[in-house]
């Protein structure tokens, strides 16, 4: 047995339910409960793979979503059952409609629950008139009343003088067959008074729409007007107040089973919307790894390029440091040779001399043998950008056109002008215009232009104009997806 806590869904405290498809409870992989609607918010925050708020375990959604997912059967019928106890149902209606409507009103006299139809026509035919029908919370406190008044009666013997005291206030000793309560409307000092003449209401006034003095209908102001007596306009009127009530419940039903196909397309323009950012993302995801792959292919390749100029720079730079250190050695060795007597400077001349002419020899280029003149270009750089930014397209017709204005030129001819729709990025261009003039059979559109031009001169008789007649002119857009809509009709009198 479920308690009341754990019918409520833990995300956003409501109360589980049958009677709408966002209330109707769900099981993740996890095992924990929520309700639809919450579920497919997460799913809009978290894409196919929810993550439990209780338990943090993650649950792959099945290919049509949330929708998918496995729903509480026990924990449904819970709720079910806990609606039917809470709410009493019509006993009428039970038994021609499906699902029957909730009980309003209650009975005693009957014994029964209805709904405000069902006890309108009953309790409006002449018999069950006098009925004390209360409202439907209050049954038990009725029905305790209606048992003690009924103990009291039956335990003390009745007065004749009581008994003609409640038989001329309308009331009637029960019996097997009958047994019910005087109504009010027989109580003859709870009839009105007429405010003017202050005698007993009697009729009632159709186009006033209220109750009058016999005075009122003969002499006063609802003389000559449609008038009937109580109790005939009382029939008229229940029977006008139930054909009304009637069209109101269709009109109402109508406008409950419309409700559920503009849920459905709410639910439907969502799944859409997630559909396409989807794709969208999926598309510039990919964009963004193909220029990440060009982007480090070049990247490489400069690498590879500096990497050999670098290596010849530094050889060169070796070489450089390896003969002006041997030049060095040589003129330091020279130096102390000059130093020397001239036996052992005349000892030592030939080592030194075969030391500076070995550092004679050595040679490499002076000059750096690489530079700094890697350069990288984009020559389509702005083309690229762009097609960038529009190299995704909404499968949309375009915008209606703006700004359409008509006037009347001076050889009598009408000259329609407009502009282009408002530029958008993402719509495929425009590639022609419809206009349209209300010169059809009654007053209906007809196409009058098809073609890419802004600004026409239209000849009235050409194009079958009704002269002396006022004329709407639209006009709206094509693109390659299709139509789009049309724009503020624009009209004028067709000169003669």
């Amino acid at each position: 047995m479920y308690e009341k806590k754990e019918m409520m869904c833990p995300l956003c405290y409501s109360r589980y339910g049958t009677g709408y498809p966002q209330r109707i409870p769900r099981d993740l992989d996890c095992r924990h409960t929520f309700c639809t609607e919450c579920l497919l918010k997460l799913q809009d925050l978290q894409g196919s793979v929810i993550e439990c708020p209780c338990c943090k375990l993650r649950t792959l959604l099945p290919p049509n979503g949330v929708d998918g997912l496995e729903k509480n059967m026990d924990l449904l019928q819970a709720v079910l059952r806990s609606e039917e106890e809470e709410q009493k149902l019509c006993n009428f209606c039970i038994r021609k409609v499906y699902p029957p409507k909730p009980a309003t009103f209650f009975c005693p006299n009957c014994d029964v629950f209805m709904c405000g139809s069902c006890s309108d026509e009953i309790h409006s035919q002449l018999e069950f008139r006098c009925h004390g029908v209360c409202r439907a919370s209050a049954a038990k406190d009725v029905t305790e009343d209606m048992e003690l008044e009924k103990w009291k009666i039956s335990s003390r013997p009745l007065s004749s003088s009581s008994f003609l005291s409640k038989r001329s206030s309308g009331w009637r000793p029960s019996s097997s067959n009958s047994s019910r309560p005087s109504s009010s409307l027989l109580n003859y000092a709870a009839i009105p008074e007429c405010s003017v003449h202050k005698e007993k209401t009697k009729y009632y006034c159709r186009n006033c729409r209220c109750l009058c003095c016999e005075s009122c209908y003969r002499f006063g102001n609802h003389k000559n007007h449609n008038c009937f007596q109580v109790h005939e306009a009382e029939e008229r009127e229940r029977k006008a107040l139930v054909r009304l009530q009637t069209q109101v419940e269709q009109h109402g039903e109508k406008f409950i089973k419309a409700r559920g196909e503009v849920q459905k397309a709410i639910e439907d323009v969502n799944k859409n919307t997630i559909a396409v950012k989807d794709m969208a993302r999926r598309f510039y995801r990919e964009l963004r790894t193909a220029i990440d792959q060009a982007e480090k292919l070049l990247m490489e390749d400069i690498e590879k390029r500096t990497g050999a100029k670098l290596k010849a720079l530094n050889e060169q730079l070796s070489q450089m440091i390896e003969i002006s250190s041997l030049a060095s050695t040589a003129c330091r060795n020279c130096d102390n040779a000059l130093s020397m007597d001239y036996y052992e400077m005349l000892l030592m001349k030939k080592d030194v001399e075969t030391e500076m002419m070995d550092a004679l020899e050595l040679l490499c280029e002076i000059n750096p043998t690489a530079k700094g003149d890697l350069g990288c270009q984009f020559p389509n750089h702005e083309n690229l950008l762009g097609s960038i930014r529009t190299c995704a397209k909404l499968v949309l017709p375009p915008g209606p056109p703006e700004k359409l204005i008509c006037r009347i030129t001076d050889d009598y001819k009408v000259h329609v002008k407009w502009d282009p729709p408002e530029n958008n990025l993402f719509l495929y261009p425009v590639v022609g215009y419809i206009l349209q003039s209300s010169s059809g059979p009654d007053n209906s559109f007809e196409d009058i232009y098809k073609g890419g031009e802004t600004s026409l001169i239209i000849d009235k008789n050409a194009a079958e104009l009704p002269v002396g007649k006022q004329v709407q002119f639209r006009a709206c857009a094509i693109n390659l997806i299709g139509v789009g809509p049309w724009g503020f009709p624009y009209g004028l009198k067709v000169p003669v």
